[in-house]
């Protein structure tokens, strides 16, 4: 029997709600509090909880590989914070400096200092002493002698330059041009080389007296926290993605304490992969994957995590689309059509919304009737399977090993191996687990995927012998 207008109407209701990359807030009806079950450790109580223990300031480093709601996370912590009263201001990084590109530390507390002045006059209505930080920035470079001319920067000699072009305007031209006009950058890099002490302490006053300026405005007990999102992005192209990883690296291997900021518990996410580069003694809390499976040989359910996923699918649907769409009611707790999407996707949540919208199209296009039923499920399951099938035979190697052994540790600590094992986990080849211990896992479309391909290669090259991947 065709769709109805009401099954059509429901449908695109749920296509609308399944968008896979959108970003939820908290206070979003399809919001799940997924690491607020008990069955798993909450990134975000532990962030509040260092803040909460830290009387004047604080500084962590937060990590999640793309995709696994790192920032919905943060956002959750805004909301907490400010509960409390705190002043909380959130900056995205990929706004000021471009990602593809090495980045130094220069850079970086330019951007920073920036964004803090930005979204504090945005958020509080703050002109701190009567000028943003690129204004600020601008005159500390006329009396450093740097000309910006439009948006690009020439070194002048030791005298100061006698005019920025643009006039009004010049602080803005500074910060397009640090993200957009490369000639701009490395000639400001070249001239602040050798003055970083001096840039520091310019950076570290404008946030003290950013600081004060709230505190006289909502109380001297006020709790400033500054989250700069998007940093993990920074992984350069295929061009350059070495020089990058390297870049960034050395920034936090050798320049945290530049990046504490004065009274102000600041949280700066990070790729994932520096866990792996940087010395001992540095932490980073990461946000793993989200475990649907145990790990042991029958990779048997986690009943929690897998309820978890299964009220996502009703949060996206609603409760009369969830029962119509999958032929089971919510209270039955009996779901194996809709438990076959979440068991597909591994607890990743970008690919179980990309089944859902797969699964309506198909609906749609093809069976034009509801409930659906095992065989819709698997084509769906097989086209987003198919997103996967064009991975490398060396890819395929680590990811059976992965498979084999729960681990995907580095051989060496260099960008080559960081880029290697960033790749299989930002692609979500590889699952990054914890549960009082780290482990890893191939993604659930991909293990079957990795061994034909192995088994074609060995078949096509019966005189190689294949390797084990370096650990």
């Amino acid at each position: 029997m065709a769709l109805s207008v009401t099954d059509l109407d429901l449908l695109k209701r749920i296509y609308g709600r399944c968008d896979p990359i959108e970003s939820l807030r908290p206070d979003d009806p399809r919001y799940v509090p997924i690491y607020q079950g008990g069955h798993c450790e909450d990134p975000v109580s532990r962030l509040k909880t260092h803040i909460d223990f830290s009387p004047v300031e604080s500084f962590q480093l937060f990590s999640g590989f793309r995709g696994s709601g790192k920032t919905t996370e943060l956002f959750r912590l805004r909301e907490e914070m400010e509960k409390t009263g705190a002043v909380v201001l959130y900056a995205n990084a990929l706004d000021y400096l471009n990602p593809s590109e090495p980045v130094q530390i220069s850079d970086l507390l330019m951007v920073i200092a920036g964004a803090f002045s930005d979204r504090l006059a945005e958020q509080e209505g703050l002109e701190l002493i009567k000028e943003s930080f690129w204004n600020r920035f601008t005159q500390y470079l006329r009396k450093t002698a740097v000309h910006v001319t439009e948006l690009t920067g020439k070194v002048e000699g030791d005298t100061p330059a006698n005019a920025i072009v643009g006039g009004l305007n010049a602080g803005l031209e500074v910060k397009m041009a640090l993200k957009e006009a490369s000639s701009f950058r490395r000639r400001l890099r070249e001239f602040l080389e050798n003055r970083l002490t001096e840039l520091t302490r310019e950076v570290r006053a404008f946030i003290e007296e950013g600081v004060k300026a709230v505190r006289k405005k909502r109380g001297e007990e006020v709790r400033l926290i500054f989250i700069f999102d998007q940093l993990e992005q920074f992984r350069g192209s295929a061009s350059n993605e070495y020089d990058v990883i390297r870049s960034v690296e050395r920034v936090f291997a050798s320049h945290l304490d530049k990046l504490k900021l004065p009274y102000v518990h600041a949280v700066y996410t990070v790729p994932a992969w520096l866990q792996f580069v940087l010395p001992g003694g540095i932490e980073i809390e990461g946000l793993p994957s989200f475990r649907i499976w145990k790990n042991n040989t029958k990779r048997t359910r986690e009943q929690g995590g897998f309820d978890a996923m299964r009220d996502l699918l009703l949060r996206r649907c609603e409760a009369d689309g969830f029962a119509r769409l999958f032929g089971s009611d919510v209270a039955t707790h009996q779901h194996p059509v809709a438990d076959k999407l979440i068991e597909a996707s591994g607890g990743y949540f970008r690919d179980l919304l990309r089944l859902l919208r797969e699964l309506v199209v198909r609906v749609t296009t093809q069976s034009q009737s509801l409930p659906v039923d095992e065989g819709l499920v698997d084509g769906a399951i097989q086209r987003v399977r198919e997103q996967y099938a064009n991975i490398s035979v060396e890819d395929a190697e680590w990811v059976q090993q992965v498979a084999k052994t729960r681990s995907c540790s580095p051989r060496t600590a260099t960008a080559e191996e960081a880029a290697r094992i960033t790749r299989l986990l930002d692609l979500h080849l590889v699952f990054y687990f914890s549960n009082g211990e780290d482990w890893y896992d191939a993604h659930p479309l991909v293990r079957e995927e990795a061994a034909i391909i192995m088994r074609r290669h060995r078949k096509a090259s019966p005189s190689s012998q294949t390797r084990e991947p370096n650990r």
